[in-house]
């Protein structure tokens, strides 16, 4: 899939601007503060209905505006026309070749970007709650019922959680928790499911990448850390959930939260054998995240048939030469945005054949 232009609309520092891309490699320079990333985040907008910057919408909408649009034309793809519109009330709307859909999660699988951020090169030595963020997003980008059942159980975990807080429980309060210990556990065991097949296939992909990147010289390995054993079968997995969040009750009750399920799981990332997270260096900590993410694209590629968009803001910067021209190298068949504020001259040769696209106080010039 590949983004031809991008139109904006009173969209963060853009007035009226609109982009022109090439079908490979994009180099999208400016100094900071001038828009670069804002660019980007214009066109994940177009993919999954939301930024990767901000849970606020509305802080997308360039002061004084009412509100914002972002159009955006494709090729090599179903849909050759995607827009999104965001309120100062804070509805959005989005349309798919001039047709409205309910909403904005129907995006999810017309345009798959992948933004790769500094953000995601900590990865590695943050707590759990961002490497689950990392799982879960990137499933929900192939697989919608994944994004579904994910729903389900935030919705109920958030009422388990409400009714534990309670100070009082009388009459029916465990029969409402036996309700929403019913519905964790069929969605929670669909999630682990999900969940336990990606990591497997992110493993072995990931690895290889890894060893490439390192020259042989260092191995990962990706395992999954549940709270449910991995050996059963899914029918088993629900069964032993509903039990454990059931023998949880009392505890939960005191602590006034619910302490076992997928939404307290871990990805363990370990090199060498040796848990990269509490021992490894920020080097082999950023080389593993970058190995995740080009994993990640693989999976993409094989799980859809069609190339990623690939959105690279600032990591050039935050990587050494050597990883830079390894990571250049082997993109060299997806559609590439990145920013940089400038080019060095060690990787210019790479970079030669790249559009280039200067940003300048909210103006695009190519």
């Amino acid at each position: 899939m590949i983004i031809d232009s991008i139109h904006l609309q009173d969209f963060r520092n853009f007035k009226d601007e609109k982009a022109v891309f090439s079908p490979a490699l994009n180099i999208i320079i400016g100094e900071n503060a001038q828009g670069k990333t804002n660019l980007m985040e214009a066109i994940y907008l177009t993919s999954f209905g939301k930024s990767f910057r901000t849970r606020n919408d509305q802080e997308m909408i360039r002061f004084g505006a009412d509100f914002c649009r972002v159009s955006a034309a494709f090729s090599e793809m179903d849909a050759d026309k995607i827009q999104v519109v965001i309120g100062r009330d804070g509805k959005k709307a989005a349309m798919i070749d001039r047709r409205k859909i309910e909403k904005t999660s129907q995006l999810l699988g017309q345009v798959i970007c992948i933004a790769f951020t500094p953000e995601d090169l900590k990865i590695v030595k943050e707590d759990p709650a961002r490497r689950r963020e990392f799982i879960d997003r990137e499933l929900s980008r192939i697989s919608r019922a994944y994004l579904e059942d994910l729903k389900t159980y935030r919705k109920a975990l958030q009422q388990r959680n409400a009714a534990l807080k309670e100070q009082t429980f009388r009459g029916n309060q465990d029969e409402a928790l036996d309700i929403w210990d019913e519905i964790l556990a069929a969605s929670g065991a669909e999630i682990i499911e999900r969940r336990r097949r990606f990591l497997a296939e992110i493993s072995q992909v990931s690895s290889r990448i890894h060893r490439g990147i390192t020259n042989g010289r260092e191995e990962l390995q990706v395992s999954y850390s549940c709270s449910i054993p991995l050996s059963l079968q899914k029918k088993k997995i629900r069964e032993t959930l509903y039990e454990t969040l059931r023998e949880e009750r009392s505890k939960d009750r005191e602590r006034g939260f619910t302490g076992k399920g997928p939404h307290r799981d871990d990805l363990i990332l370990s090199i060498n054998e040796v848990n990269a997270r509490k021992f490894g260096s920020q080097g082999q900590q950023r080389t593993a995240a970058l190995s995740l993410k080009l994993a990640e694209i693989d999976i993409v590629r094989k799980t859809t048939g069609q190339n990623p968009i690939l959105l690279l803001d600032d990591v050039l910067s935050e990587l050494d030469v050597e990883r830079q021209q390894y990571m250049i190298e082997t993109l060299k068949d997806v559609q590439m945005m990145i920013t940089t504020t400038e080019v060095g001259s060690q990787v210019e040769k790479e970079l030669a054949d790249a559009e280039r696209i200067r940003i300048c106080r909210g103006k695009v010039e190519a």
